[in-house]
């Protein structure tokens, strides 16, 4: 038979710098309990 599960989504933000973070998003399926998705991104802001 098919299984039922939940997706669980998480998101962090870690300050790398004053004008940087480092941002982790990650998703995981509990029927397969693997995870379906995982990104990191480093995100760099300018001056105006």
């Amino acid at each position: 038979g098919q299984q039922l599960g939940l997706r669980i989504h998480a998101k962090q933000k870690l300050p790398l710098a004053y004008n940087a973070l480092l941002q982790a998003h990650a998703e995981i399926d509990t029927a397969t309990r693997k995870p379906s998705l995982l990104a990191v991104l480093a995100r760099h802001f300018f001056p105006q």
